[in-house]
């Protein structure tokens, strides 16, 4: 072993650390990958991967769909929002923006889903499937 190189044992592939540039040479016993140290900052090392990436053919940036998946229950708060938030309010006595106004908007919705027959159900069940597989109203989505 040269100085400034490092060798991997031989079978074992061992990826080069920050700073090591990787190289395969053939020797007497096959193949062997090969790191060799160059001298450089850990800034100027950021600044060329920055460049190679924002210069690179490919694109390696990654973009995130984001999609949601609605419940029958969601769709349900979501078409009576303003009631049932008014209901909320008036049933707790609690004002929107306290703490504990989110626990009973959730037993006000809870109440009120309750009291719906099945078909209502399954009409916001339906609602929400549409929703899930394609988008939902502008107005839904804003809030």
């Amino acid at each position: 072993m040269q100085a400034g190189h490092c060798q991997c044992s031989q079978g074992a592939c061992y990826a080069p650390l920050s700073g090591f540039s990787a190289q395969q040479e053939k020797g007497d016993q096959g193949m062997c990958n090969v790191f060799i140290y160059v001298d450089m900052s850990h800034t100027l090392f950021q600044k060329i991967r920055k460049w190679s990436y924002n210069n690179s053919a490919t694109s390696q940036h990654q973009y995130i769909k984001l999609t949601r998946n609605w419940s029958a229950w969601s769709a349900f708060f979501q078409e009576n929002c303003d009631d049932i938030m008014e209901k909320a309010r008036v049933v707790s006595g609690i004002s929107p923006g306290h703490p504990g106004y989110l626990g009973a908007l959730q037993r006000e919705i809870s109440s009120q889903w309750k009291k719906l027959k099945n078909e209502e159900r399954e009409g916001f069940q339906d609602l929400a499937d549409e929703w899930s597989s394609q988008k939902a109203p502008e107005a839904v989505m804003r809030r």
